[in-house]
């Protein structure tokens, strides 16, 4: 069973304070769509490589996904739909990451019933942030803040300090 964070605030933040540089750091607080799945293996970001992902949004019928994921990708049987849309974009023909996701997310978004395809992903070098939802506008908000020689993307702004753009539906963003 993953844990909460809010119960586990001193673990968190003394992990962090290990970390004390990296050039990404995604960190991504989830509420589960799917009853009884708030397992360890359920939770973001996922790792292929050196590649992150987590995502924002349900996709409700993810099921047909499975069949163009190719074997080397292959997720559990027990995959929800944020995995399985990960997997299905790294097994895109395209070239890139950009290009992976973004040929993935327009199919999902003309072909599958979702919610939101709001995500982060990166590579250890760039951070690439998308915004698309079909409901709730004001739920799957992404936010983009420059600090220092930093990015900083939150689905809710944090520090008052910083000046936050809203990240335009239906475009990658790309950060270095």
């Amino acid at each position: 069973m993953a844990r909460s964070l809010i119960k586990e605030k001193d673990r968190f933040f003394s992990i962090l304070k290990k970390i004390n540089r990296s050039k990404v750091l995604v960190i991504h607080l989830r509420k589960s769509a799917w009853p009884g799945t708030n397992l360890a293996k359920n939770t973001h970001p996922f790792k292929y490589k050196n590649i992150i992902f987590c995502h924002n949004g349900t996709v409700l019928d993810y099921k047909p996904l499975l069949k163009d994921i190719r074997n080397e990708f292959g997720p559990e049987k027990s995959a929800l739909d944020s995995e399985v849309l990960f997997k299905y974009a790294l097994s895109r023909k395209e070239n890139g990451i950009k290009s992976k996701f973004n040929a993935a997310f327009k199919y999902i978004e003309k072909n599958l019933k979702h919610t939101s395809l709001t995500s982060l992903i990166s590579d250890g070098s760039n951070l690439y942030a998308y915004r698309e939802f079909t409901k709730l506008p004001g739920y799957y908000t992404l936010f983009i803040a420059n600090h220092k020689n930093s990015s900083i993307f939150c689905s809710e702004t944090t520090a008052k300090n910083l000046k936050w753009k809203l990240i335009p539906q239906n475009k990658i963003v790309v950060t270095d």
